[in-house]
């Protein structure tokens, strides 16, 4: 049998063409599931978390009691749990998207219901055959690669900015992270066309995979470039709206804003849509080659006396949409001007912001910032002196029982030994070397580093410890703060659960944060009440104006770290976070002060 090649240039034409067609009632079906997704599906998700969590004696699970919640019976048992319901979620929403395109291919007319039947007894199939391989897929692979294919559950995926600045701060870590990306674009390609294989052959995830991978062979290249050719529309259309109105005055931001929104909120609703065309045409372009045929099947819904009645209101509200949709054909320009009025008060309420509840949102500097070696006196003085409200340092225990201004225990990072801060003295940590770049340092001792700053700038402290501790971190600081007269002028904060206990049992009356760096669970007054802290640190992929609102509910100030990028400043600026950490404090000043008048507006 002849081997058939891609078509790069008839498959782009031909997809075009299936959006162009069914654009209407893709962008419908995306409208509905991704509001269903809103107020239903998520709420729903939420509450079965909130039940596994609370059955572990928890009301929210933050850093370490993550791994331990994920490693009992119960946690394992959620994870099954809420991957099933999300893996039939997104395959649902991918199943009808596909099948509607292949409708529009065929230029049958699309029938809503018999989409609607095919598509849940798809699900059926894959919750039947438990298909681990499609979560990873479409819960990780997807979501992580972000280059078009979005799931209305799970738009993307992205490491932590924290891990990633951590990770780039170690030589060859640049190479390491282009290989990787390349690595999963790769599998990306090999895997495009598993979901209409699936779909459409009737074949299992790992089935389809194999599939995928024989047939893709020696093509690699023509479905890169497909993708490619995606992924440089998507960025084109999504972010260029937002880089016109840069310099937008901020008396007009949201009304800019709102307007800008539109052009990416309907992009964002056809993206997932056009690249899952290009795969269908990709895989209609192999039919009836030697490694896919088409399997259609006959299978019917089988429904109990319940099934029957709900299935009789869902044809009914089916065909009242179909006729709509028929009738706004005729009527377009009524149909997309009732579609921009839904858009635009849509991106007005997105972008309501939460009062702040300071008078001026802080910027903190992170270890000092990138003006020298983090963590020593001069970078963190550079920082406090140029424009940081405060700056953000770490402290750990030396063998014998003195604070040191460091942020890891060992000292490979940054020195040129790989030993322990822990198994050092002070004399000992006094002779090491730190360096960044080509600048050098030594590790200040916290009775050094109070003495400079006094009177010059604010510390956010925060406290590490590494296991090996003799003494309390949390006296051995109060007490050196106290005695040079800085503790007034110091806010404290700890990733860790038993050294806020002690604080809050022994010094109550300073401020003290919790720094998240992971949680599951929703964000509730009644819950943050219950924690002793003042503020919550918060890595930035946690936050969102629901945390933000129901946090200041319970009378706590929101910190972002560590934000070193421009448009994820402007975002929590505007969503009225309190504080920003970040390694660029004085370049933030700027932009920082725009947003006092803003969020007054």
């Amino acid at each position: 049998m002849k081997v058939k090649t891609l078509n790069t240039k008839r498959i782009l034409k031909n997809s075009f063409e299936m959006i162009y067609d069914a654009g209407l009632y893709l962008l419908l079906f995306e409208l509905i599931y991704k509001g269903l997704m809103l107020v239903l599906f998520k709420p729903v998700l939420n509450v079965i978390v909130s039940m596994f969590i609370r059955a572990s004696g928890y009301e929210i699970l933050v850093n370490g009691e993550i791994s331990q919640f994920l490693l009992s019976f119960t946690g394992i048992l959620m994870v099954v749990v809420v991957m099933s319901v999300s893996v039939a979620l997104v395959y649902y929403e991918f199943s009808v998207i596909l099948l509607i395109l292949d409708s529009s291919k065929k230029k049958e007319g699309i029938n809503l219901l018999q989409i609607t039947e095919k598509a849940l007894l798809k699900i059926k199939s894959v919750i039947k055959n438990r298909q681990i391989g499609l979560a990873l897929y479409i819960l990780v692979l997807i979501p992580i690669l972000n280059i078009g294919i979005q799931s209305s559950l799970l738009p993307a995926l992205s490491i932590p900015d924290f891990i990633t600045g951590e990770l780039a701060k170690y030589p060859g870590s640049e190479i390491l992270f282009f290989l990787l990306t390349i690595a999963l674009v790769y599998l990306f390609a090999k895997l495009f066309l598993a979901l209409p294989v699936m779909v459409f052959s009737d074949k299992s995830f790992t089935e389809a995979s194999k599939i995928s991978f024989k047939t893709i062979k020696g093509e690699g290249f023509k479905i890169a470039f497909l993708i490619i050719a995606g992924m440089i529309i998507w960025v084109m259309l999504t972010y260029l709206p937002f880089m016109v109105l840069e310099n937008a005055q901020f008396i007009l931001l949201r009304i800019l804003r709102g307007a800008s929104n539109i052009s990416m909120t309907i992009f964002t609703l056809l993206i997932s849509p056009f690249i899952l065309s290009i795969s269908l045409e990709s895989y209609n372009s192999y039919i009836n080659s030697e490694s896919i045929n088409r399997e259609e099947t006959s299978e019917k819904i089988e429904l109990g006396y319940f099934g029957k009645k709900f299935w009789k209101i869902l044809e009914i509200t089916l065909d009242f949409v179909q006729a709509l949709l028929s009738k706004a054909r005729d009527h377009k320009k009524v149909f997309i001007t009732l579609t921009l009025a839904l858009i635009i008060v849509s991106n007005i309420y997105a972008e309501e912001s939460v009062r702040p509840i300071y008078d001026q949102q802080l910027l903190i500097g992170h270890r000092g910032g990138e003006y020298g070696v983090e963590n020593t006196i001069d970078t963190l003085l550079f920082a406090g002196t140029n424009g940081a409200d405060y700056v953000e340092m770490d402290v750990l225990l030396t063998k014998d029982n003195i604070p040191v201004v460091i942020h890891d225990n060992n000292l490979k990072r940054l020195g040129s030994t790989s030993t322990n801060i822990s198994d050092l003295t002070l004399e000992e940590v006094k002779k090491v070397i730190i360096s960044a770049g080509d600048k050098k340092d030594s590790i200040p001792s916290l009775e050094e580093l109070s003495r400079a700053v006094k009177g010059k700038t604010k510390l956010l402290l925060e406290f590490k410890t590494h296991g090996k501790e003799k003494v309390s971190i949390v006296d051995k600081t109060i007490e050196i703060l106290k005695k040079e007269g800085i503790l007034e002028e110091t806010i404290f904060h700890t990733s860790e659960g038993e050294i806020i206990k002690e604080f809050n049992d022994k010094y109550e009356e300073l401020t003290m944060g919790y720094v998240f760096i992971g949680k599951i669970g929703t964000f509730s007054a009644k819950k943050m009440a219950k924690m002793p802290v003042d503020f919550i640190s918060a890595e930035e992929s946690l936050i969102n104006k629901n945390m933000i609102r129901e946090v200041h509910k319970a009378g706590k100030a929101v910190f972002a770290w560590t934000i070193n990028d421009d448009y994820k400043a402007k975002r929590l600026l505007e969503l009225g976070v309190d504080a920003l950490i970040t390694d660029y404090p004085v370049e933030m000043v700027e932009l920082r002060d725009k947003y006092k008048d803003y969020n007054e507006f």
